[in-house]
């Protein structure tokens, strides 16, 4: 019985300790937000974002450094919307946000409205989308091989599901030189995918991240020629 609550004991501090950092980290995240955007409406709850507000600040900074064209969101809306601040800061390009469900779509375009970014923001329902054959991260026409950003922030993903973008789906829709940061890397179905990416894709290399559990990768297909 003494075993057993010395390890239940040491379990709660171990999970004490990383709420705390949690929490620091996500005060450190805003801070730095806060001091480049200064949004003009509420904000969606960070815990709805594997990347929360430490990883939004990363995609947001390789965004002003990179200057892409086409910002491509899957499912995270809370870096989605500091990503648009970010586009509108250095004056040029769009993100699209990909969500699952026409309410999810109505109450992103709604909250980019209260935070005056439509202009710099579309929302694709990704069931629609698949009605249309389209499939998913917008595999047509429009946007084939031209989305230079890419962001994979949805909790609901995970492999063997349709949501989660295979190497096939980064092949058809990537720009030659685009920059992919995925959220949750300590989750394992996540890891495995990863591995998989990079199995499959020798155009795929790892970039250095300040965070453990956010992997930011280049993607270039020059390295094909």
């Amino acid at each position: 019985l003494m075993s057993q609550a010395v390890s239940t004991t040491r379990l709660q501090l171990q999970s004490s300790i990383n709420d705390v950092s949690l929490v620091a980290d996500d005060v450190q995240g805003l801070h730095q937000l806060f001091g480049r955007y200064m949004p003009l409406a509420p904000l969606p709850p960070i815990g709805s974002s594997g990347l929360r507000a430490g990883g939004a600040f990363i995609a947001t900074d390789l965004v002003e450094r990179r200057r892409p064209e086409l910002v491509w969101c899957v499912g995270g809306l809370l870096p989605a919307l500091w990503t648009a601040y970010a586009l509108r800061r250095i004056g040029g390009g769009a993100v699209v946000l990909e969500v699952s469900s026409a309410q999810e779509a109505a109450e992103a375009r709604a909250l980019f409205a209260s935070h005056g970014l439509t202009e710099w923001t579309t929302v694709q329902d990704s069931d629609a989308v698949r009605e249309g054959d389209a499939g998913i991260l917008g595999q047509d026409t429009e946007h084939a091989n031209r989305i230079d950003f890419l962001i994979v922030d949805d909790r609901a993903a995970r492999p063997g599901t349709d949501r989660l973008p295979s190497s096939l789906d980064l092949d058809s829709v990537l720009a030659k030189e685009a920059v992919i940061v995925v959220s949750m890397t300590e989750d394992p179905d996540v890891q495995q995918t990863l591995r998989n990416w990079l199995e499959s894709e020798s155009r795929l290399t790892v970039l250095a991240s300040p965070r453990a559990d956010v992997a930011v990768l280049e993607w270039d297909s020059g390295l094909l020629a």
